[in-house]
């Protein structure tokens, strides 16, 4: 619209109409507000709260259920310093709503699992879908690519070398070109193992609690077969942790362990002997001494332990959010320790490995899947009790493991039982 010149001389007309006195008593009244509106800025706060913060002011004098947002309710103003007082109380005392994490759709609570086989999506086997460059071996035959005597000797590998600072508080690694024969750097005395545990911290956590590190026991045999080898294979090939711990008094020396070297850039070993008596009760089976291996693997360095022949058909990084994790194993009632995840030193981890003291040096489960799950029962916030997300198919599912062509479904791993595996 054009301004014309009748709206011109109605504004003069306006402007030059006003007499002095009322144009002196608008400005009082105006410098007035001005005067009000500048002690309110600095003495009331208004807008100066932040929206997500007002949900923590009091609604005086307000029916509003706690659960409904303020902001949309009377709020009674404060002075600034008693709000931004009450709001540092609330910020303290209030409880932030919980977030839930992934891995929790997996709780036994809400994931009780099935053992039912049901046949694997047409044209899409739920095999892991990772593609391989260069693969040591292919499902279709099983035969492992050995390599001869005369390629070891002149062939390369690349390993990862790590070390510490003298002052005790840097560590770093380098992946170097080694002779294929050479072994693996081996952590031995506290001191060297100190070093690690330094690297784990510096360089092995993202955002998540449980370091990105997987574990593995060995005791006494230096042998391989094809089921711990699919078992290896699948750690460097589809769970891909920053770094994998061999733990134990032995490296196997076997064509088949050969075969896993090249793909295993990031794998270190640190000597470990079984603890073969407690109490003075000596204990009998090797499985024994390896179950107190591993809990006190996971209170020194935090992480993931796995039985060697736990096959990975899915990355468990998101089960690292979790303090401490075991899963039921199959339609068994127990839970399993054949994976477990945890951060370093935690609690009932620590109370697990004290209550080893009273056992008996023979029983085959009392102290181990038996002793966790009584624990998980009596303390349930001290342990994430997953179903069966890792051993769909347990012990007493064999069937349906081997016999039969079952899909995993969304299962992160499978545990191959070596006394059912098929020859």
């Amino acid at each position: 619209m054009d301004l014309s010149v009748e709206h011109i001389r109605g504004v003069k007309g306006i402007l030059c109409g006003t007499s002095i006195r009322k144009v002196a008593t608008f400005l009082a009244v105006f410098c007035s507000v001005g005067l009000f509106l500048n002690y309110v800025g600095n003495n009331y706060y208004f807008m100066n709260v932040r929206l997500d913060d007002m949900k923590y002011l009091p609604t005086v004098g307000s029916n509003i259920p706690a659960n409904t947002n303020p902001v949309v309710g009377r709020i009674v103003v404060n002075t600034k310093a008693t709000v931004l007082q009450q709001l540092k109380k609330n910020h303290t005392n209030a409880t932030a709503p919980k977030v839930k994490k992934p891995y929790e759709k997996y709780l036994l609570s809400v994931y009780p699992g099935s053992q039912k086989c049901l046949p694997p999506p047409e044209g899409n086997p739920d095999l892991p879908k990772r593609i391989i460059s260069d693969p040591t071996f292919t499902c279709k035959d099983g035969v492992v690519n050995n390599i001869t005597e005369a390629e070891k000797a002149t062939k390369q590998r690349q390993q990862t070398f790590i070390s510490c600072g003298a002052d005790g508080s840097t560590s770093t690694s380098e992946v170097r070109w080694v002779p294929f024969n050479e072994t693996l750097q081996t952590f031995r005395s506290d001191a060297e193992r100190a070093c690690l545990r330094l690297y784990v911290q510096q360089h092995c956590y993202d955002w998540r609690p449980v370091p990105d590190v997987i574990h593995l026991l060995w005791y006494g045999s230096t042998d391989l077969d094809f089921k711990t080898v699919i078992g290896l294979y699948s750690i460097f090939t589809i769970a891909r942790p920053r770094l994998v711990i061999l733990h134990g008094n032995a490296v196997p020396v076997d064509p088949m362990w050969d075969a896993i070297l090249p793909v295993a850039t990031n794998l270190v070993h640190v000597h470990k002997e079984p603890q073969t008596s407690v109490n003075g009760k000596k204990i009998k089976n090797v499985q024994n001494q390896a179950d107190i291996g591993r809990i006190e693997i996971l209170i020194e360095y935090g992480g993931i332990y796995l039985d060697s022949d736990m096959a990975i058909i899915q990355k468990l990084d998101i089960f690292r959010d979790a303090q401490f994790a075991a899963n039921k194993a199959g339609s068994n009632s127990n839970l399993a320790n054949g994976i477990m995840i945890a951060v370093p030193n935690q609690e009932l981890l620590k109370h697990w490995l004290g209550l080893w003291q009273t056992y008996d040096g023979v029983s085959w489960g009392s102290h181990s899947v038996l002793l966790i799950t009584k624990l998980a029962k009596q303390q349930p916030d001290k342990i994430s009790a997953l179903g069966p997300i890792f051993i769909k198919f347990g012990f007493n599912d064999v069937r349906q493991f081997y016999k039969e062509n079952c899909s995993f479904g969304e299962s992160y791993a499978a545990h191959i039982y070596r006394r059912d595996f098929p020859k």
